[in-house]
């Protein structure tokens, strides 16, 4: 299984485990100021390494969960995670991702294009770390980003995540990340 491979079902079982209730100590959803974040720190037993993964839900699944619908396979999240001393950010969607053309919009403004990485029914932030970075400070900018991943033959489908508490979650770990320059941001 490849690199990108490894890091899909590392998300994948750790945003199952976020919707058992299967939380750790640190970073449960619902914790001061960190809005729906779900943020889980741990230490690979193989490697020694930290790892670490923020998980945020669409506004759609937060609903269909409170709603009490079963949502395992529906999930579409937004998935930040440091393995390995490597950093990605990608969009978990509920249906086959087939092309990395998506249109994402901070806010309910303009409409954007961006390509991302494919990859099955995900898609990945281009590896470049300056610019996941840039990506990163804009998103704490904001409070909303909308995303549209245009499937084959039918309207594109939107998923709304409503950032709130993204800076909160975030900072105790931007060593970690490598984003010190970005704490001068969160202080204001």
């Amino acid at each position: 299984m490849g690199k990108k491979g490894s890091i899909f079902l590392l998300a994948l079982i750790l945003s199952l485990s976020a919707i058992a209730g299967d939380k750790t100590e640190k970073g449960q959803t619902g914790e001061e100021g960190r809005g729906n974040w779900n943020v889980e720190k741990e230490i690979d037993p193989e490697t020694g390494k930290e790892e670490i993964t923020m998980t945020l839900y669409c506004n759609e699944t937060i609903e269909a969960l409170e709603a009490g619908d079963n949502i395992i396979g529906n999930a579409r999240s937004l998935f930040l995670s440091l393995s390995e001393g490597n950093t990605e950010l990608m969009i978990f969607w509920d249906d086959i991702v087939n092309e990395g053309e998506i249109l994402i919009s901070f806010d309910g403004g303009q409409v954007m294009q961006s390509q991302w990485d494919t990859g099955a029914n995900a898609v990945f932030f281009p590896a470049r770390r300056e610019n996941l970075e840039n990506f990163i400070e804009r998103l704490i900018d904001v409070e909303r980003l909308e995303v549209i991943i245009p499937p084959d033959e039918k309207a594109g489908e939107k998923a709304v995540f409503e950032l709130e508490g993204f800076a909160t979650a975030l900072s105790p770990y931007l060593e970690e990340f490598g984003w010190q320059s970005l704490k001068d941001k969160l202080r204001n």
